[in-house]
C-alpha cells in the first residue's frame, strides 16, 4: 500500500510542469506579438509611402500623419517586447535544472553538426523572402539618393523618377516583409516545441 501511494505521489510530481515551461509559453507568446506589431508596423510603413506620394509629399496631410503613428507605435512596441523573450528563456534556464542541461546538450550537438550547404540553405522559403526584401532595398535607396543629393525641382522628371523608385522599393520590401518572412516566421515559432532541442536547432 505504501510503495502503491509513493508510486502515485512520484507520478503526479513528474505530470506537473516543470516550472521554467510557463515562461517558455510566455515567451513563445510574446514572440508571436512582437512578429504580429511588426507586421502592423512595416504596412503601415508602406501604406504611408503610398499616402505622402498621392498627397503630393504635404506634410499635414491626415492620412500621412494617422499611418506615421501608427508605424512608429507598432514599430516601438515591438522594440520593446523584442527583449522581453529572451530574458524569459533566461529565467526557464535558471528555475529549470533539467532545461538548463538539456539546453546546454543541444547547443553543443549543435555545434558539432554539420554545416548545411550554402545551396540547401537558399532554398529555405524565408531566406529567398529576405534576399528578394533586400532586392527591393536597392531601387529605394537610389530613389532616396536622387531626391536628397539631386533636389531636384517639383514635378521634373528626375523629381518623378526618384521618388517613384523610392515609393516601388519601400512597398516592395513592407510588402514581402509583411505577407512573406513575418508569416512564415510566426509559423515556424508557433511550431516550435518548448525544449532545449528546439530553441537551439531555431533561427528564429
Amino acid at each position: 500500500m505504501a510503495d502503491a501511494a509513493a508510486a502515485a505521489a512520484a507520478a503526479a510530481t513528474a505530470a506537473q510542469p516543470a516550472p521554467g515551461r510557463p515562461d517558455l509559453a510566455a515567451a513563445k507568446a510574446l514572440g508571436l506579438l512582437c512578429l504580429a506589431s511588426l507586421s502592423v508596423g512595416f504596412a503601415a510603413v508602406g501604406a504611408d509611402t503610398v499616402a505622402i506620394a498621392a498627397c503630393d509629399y504635404d506634410e499635414a496631410c491626415e492620412v500621412h500623419q494617422v499611418l506615421s503613428a501608427t508605424s512608429v507605435r507598432a514599430l516601438v512596441f515591438a522594440a520593446l517586447l523584442a527583449p522581453i523573450a529572451p530574458l524569459l528563456v533566461v529565467r526557464a534556464a535558471v528555475c529549470d535544472a533539467g532545461f538548463r542541461e538539456e539546453l546546454i546538450i543541444s547547443f553543443v550537438r549543435h555545434l558539432q553538426a554539420p554545416r548545411m550547404p550554402i545551396r540547401s540553405f537558399l532554398r529555405e522559403d524565408i531566406v529567398r523572402a529576405f534576399l528578394a526584401a533586400l532586392a527591393f532595398t536597392l531601387p529605394s535607396i537610389i530613389g532616396c539618393t536622387v531626391l536628397v543629393v539631386l533636389s531636384p525641382a517639383k514635378g521634373s522628371w528626375t523629381g518623378r523618377i526618384g521618388a517613384m523608385l523610392a515609393i516601388v522599393g519601400e512597398v516592395g520590401s513592407t510588402a514581402i516583409s509583411c505577407f512573406i518572412i513575418f508569416p512564415l516566421m510566426a509559423l515556424k515559432l508557433w511550431r516550435m516545441k518548448l525544449d532545449g532541442a528546439a530553441l537551439a536547432d531555431s533561427n528564429v
